[in-house]
């Protein structure tokens, strides 16, 4: 800090520089108009700092600090995740705004929604409201409604791993002594898959995801140590991705981040007002074995037509794999109608583009979708309403079943579990549809997971 005799020279030094009665400079513009007060902002700019030498601050440095990180210095918890986040840390933007979006960007989910609705092309329904659920829906919803109440979820097996474990599993270890309503002791659950390892549903899901809740971490980062190491880990260990199944498939089912995916343009949704351009999270699709009769099929399928993909999004990458689910995430507690208007207009692209296939929509019961907020994952569908006019085909959107949550390790087995019965029905109801009906084959028999 400056001292009063520093202040006093600095301020002499400023009338001896700076006189009032100094003629003003000639302009070298003779043409430039003169601005009373820019030349008074240009008086003011003009006048001295205090040297360097009378600061008490001797040894800052004249330049900005860099911005880079310190290679040699110890990650922390968060900084380990750094490099996954900067692939993804345009995701939670980009899975709200579209790239190219014309005015959208602009109107909020609930107009949004509110302009789908208005003009026929999405209708929303609860699963438990008024309206009824077409029966090859409800029997679905059924299902999920049952693990997501905990009955069923475990296998003995399970439930005497979870007993035994070492690791803290709060209250639900105390839940667990048979009889209890959370083991199966039917075959259904096995069937559909199996209970990751304890340590990896405490240390890799549980942990990061009350981390990430304490530390109120944005949504890439939920993505990116919550959300997609539980789709994998509860794929990794599904019925339907074992090796004999595989062979006999020639897929299994995979997550992957879409986030920074178009959805092809000829198939977003749009109304007078706007053009419904909405990217989503993740997905789950069917990886096709490399060079086998199956992505033969399909290459054959799309090659000369003018979208040169099976489905209804950009990625090339994608172009070959059929997808089956959709998933939208946000943070806890946050932005349902955008999740909502996210998944209208995904499943609507969706379903365009397998009208344009195969005539033989009809038999396709529904397209399944989750949403992920934060801890809170929620089961919703889209099935494919009537027929308006100019041909459209309007989508009816149907929410939302609570399917568990990633607070404790209940809800992780409840998610598990539903996550590995949609991998299931994809595998035994939408691809012997996808095969009949999109690729014209007569598909092999199924065995069914319960």
């Amino acid at each position: 800090m400056l001292d009063h005799d520093s202040i006093t020279r600095w301020l002499s030094a400023i009338d001896d520089t700076i006189h009032p009665d100094s003629p003003e400079p000639k302009s070298e513009n003779k043409h430039k108009r003169k601005h009373p007060a820019a030349d008074s902002q240009r008086r003011k700019r003009t006048l001295p700092s205090p040297p360097i030498s009378m600061s008490s601050q001797e040894g800052s440095p004249s330049k900005r600090q860099r911005l880079c990180p310190d290679p040699d210095k110890t990650p922390t918890r968060y900084s380990t995740s750094s490099f996954v986040l900067s692939q993804d840390a345009r995701s939670e933007q980009a899975s709200t705004k579209s790239s190219a979006s014309q005015r959208s960007g602009t109107s909020s989910p609930t107009k949004n929604i509110a302009d789908l609705r208005n003009e026929k092309l999405v209708a929303f329904h609860n699963f438990a409201g008024l309206v009824a659920v077409p029966p090859p829906l409800h029997a679905v919803v059924r299902d999920i409604r049952k693990l997501a109440t905990g009955r069923g979820v475990l296998t003995s097996e399970d439930a005497e791993a979870l007993r035994n474990t070492d690791n803290d599993i709060g209250d639900f270890r105390d839940d667990l002594s048979p009889p209890s309503l959370f083991i199966d002791t039917s075959g259904t659950r096995s069937n559909l898959g199996q209970l990751p390892p304890i340590n990896r549903l405490v240390d890799e899901i549980w942990d990061e995801a009350i981390y990430c809740e304490r530390h109120a971490l944005p949504e890439a980062a939920w993505n990116s140590s919550v959300h997609f190491p539980l789709l994998q880990t509860a794929l990794c260990y599904a019925s339907v991705n074992d090796r004999a199944k595989q062979q006999q498939q020639q897929f299994k089912i995979k997550p992957t981040n879409v986030s920074t995916i178009n959805v092809e343009k000829r198939y977003i949704p749009r109304t007078q007002r706007f053009r419904h351009n909405k990217r989503i999270d993740f997905c789950l699709y069917l990886d096709v074995a490399d060079d086998s009769p199956l992505e033969d099929s399909i290459a054959s399928k799309v090659r000369t037509r003018p979208h040169d993909s099976i489905n209804h999004t950009e990625a090339p990458w994608l172009s070959r794999m059929p997808i089956c689910v959709g998933i939208e995430t946000k943070k806890t507690g946050e932005d349902w109608h955008a999740a909502l208007e996210q998944i209208a207009i995904w499943t609507t692209a969706h379903w365009k583009r397998l009208r344009e296939l195969t005539a033989n929509t009809e038999s396709l019961p529904f397209l399944p979708a989750v949403i992920v907020q934060g801890h809170d994952w929620s089961f919703v569908a889209a099935t494919e309403g009537k027929v308006l006019e100019g041909g459209e085909r309007q989508t009816v959107v149907w929410s939302k079943i609570p399917i568990g949550s990633t607070e404790g390790v209940e809800g992780i087995c409840k998610i598990i579990a539903v996550l590995q019965y949609l991998a299931s029905w994809s595998a035994e109801t939408y691809w012997p549809w996808f095969r009949q009906a999109v690729l014209e084959q007569t598909p092999a028999p199924v065995e069914h997971s319960g």
